[in-house]
């Protein structure tokens, strides 16, 4: 009781310490950063350069800009109110710095350089199930080099979204669905309004197609099935069913989206039923049936994933 006390007392001087303090809900600022570190802006396009204030709840707030940059390049530029429009395509970069109170933040400010092709370091790949997968892009400016993310308004397509889809237009990531099969990534350089820019287009050829490293096979929450093993199950009466669950997984313990059949060696005892995505096992006469299970995919030795039981069936 005593230990149980002490921690309540802790708890009860934090929570009154940290309400004092003003943590949540404070509407004096105490920050300020710019949403991105490197803004590229399109020539003759105004862009907004985004920040956020700290807290969000923070009130009268009033942010000031500064540009730090070679005086040649002020002709070159229109900036105000945290906003700038390139005018000139011998501009470079600049720095722009925000003011509040007595906190400071930076960012700069790059002209884009479009390409004049776009390309992926190979023409097809393998991901595996559930993974996020890096999209090997690069451009071609004075010389081939690796394109970033952001740094361009992509247009990411996934021809196949059930086992690729994209997980950010302008992040250059696509992730797998964990479901086995292929698809065709497009990537489209697009300017500010959305427009492909010339034909700066590319794609690359997914595979996902993890072998089965685990499975097991069950008959309602009661059966447990093993490969070459007999069951003796007990059905309450004629008609009666069980659903037939069947899982797979990969070598990271992945739970693979794999599709299965299942078939009986005749239909005198036991019938197999399909409704709504779901299989189910109808007994109908006590007596002994071969269960076979198996799997749409591959074992790690290219081998079919399959289960084989006999089911010794008695109807009460």
């Amino acid at each position: 009781m005593k230990k149980f006390f002490s921690i309540f007392a802790i708890c009860l001087v934090s929570i009154l310490t940290f309400s004092g303090c003003g943590v949540e809900g404070s509407s004096v600022a105490t920050g300020i950063d710019f949403v991105q570190d490197i803004f590229y802006v399109d020539l003759n396009v105004e862009t907004t350069l985004q920040y956020k204030v700290y807290p969000s709840t923070a009130s009268d707030v009033y942010v000031s800009f500064s540009t730090e940059n070679d005086e040649s390049l002020n002709t070159m530029f229109v900036f105000s109110n945290g906003k700038i429009k390139v005018t000139n395509s011998r501009f470079t970069s600049i720095v722009v710095k925000a003011r509040l109170n007595s906190f400071e933040a930076s960012c700069i400010v790059k002209l884009k350089e479009y390409p004049n092709s776009i390309s992926f370091s190979k023409e097809s790949d393998e991901v595996n199930a559930g993974s996020v997968y890096l999209l090997p892009l690069s451009g071609m400016f004075s010389q081939n080099r690796p394109l970033e993310s952001n740094e361009f308004n992509y247009k990411i397509t996934s021809s196949n979204p059930s086992v690729i889809k994209v997980h950010n237009q302008n992040s250059l990531y696509v992730m797998s669905t964990g479901r086995r099969g292929n698809s065709r990534i497009t990537v489209e350089i697009c300017d500010s309004e959305g427009k492909r820019v010339r034909d700066l287009v590319a794609s690359i050829d997914l595979t996902v197609n993890n072998s089965i490293e685990q499975s097991f096979v069950a008959l309602g929450n009661k059966y447990v099935l093993t490969n070459g093993s007999d069951f003796q199950i007990e059905a309450s009466g004629i008609g009666q069913e069980l659903e037939l669950f069947a899982y797979y997984f990969d070598a990271n313990d992945f739970l693979l989206d794999a599709e299965y059949n299942a078939f009986l060696s005749s239909d005198n005892v036991a019938t197999i039923e399909q409704r709504d995505g779901k299989k189910y096992i109808r007994f109908i006469a006590s007596g002994e049936v071969e269960l076979t299970v198996q799997s749409n995919y591959l074992d790690g030795e290219g081998k079919p994933v399959m289960l084989k039981c006999k089911l010794k069936v008695r109807i009460l």
